[in-house]
């Protein structure tokens, strides 16, 4: 979901699957107060790497392997089952959800 800091929706229908998206852009992976990350994602947080729209698309495209990729450790795992399949599609998604950052 992607909902302003008025709490206004802007797109999707819940946030109950993964935190919010709306600023998404520069700010730091896993840093979205009140959501209960996974212990990969929140090894990613400690380093300050933030989402850029290619980070962003490399995660869609496969989140485990990213953050094995990512933190070096074949054991990484991530909690986000959804995949996208196509490197076009990603970038697209990717994309359009920086569009709802500052």
């Amino acid at each position: 979901m992607i909902a302003n800091d008025a709490g206004e929706v802007l797109a999707g229908r819940s946030g109950r699957t993964g935190p919010n998206l709306f600023n998404l852009g520069g700010h730091v992976i896993g840093g979205v107060d009140g959501f209960r990350y996974g212990e990969s994602i929140l090894a990613v947080n400690a380093t300050g790497a933030t989402w850029t729209e290619e980070t962003l698309a490399s995660y869609l495209l496969d989140p485990t392997e990213w953050l094995r990729t990512t933190l070096d450790d074949r054991r990484a795992r991530s909690k986000m089952s959804f995949r996208v399949r196509s490197e076009t599609d990603a970038a697209d998604i990717s994309a359009y959800l920086l569009t709802f950052s500052e």
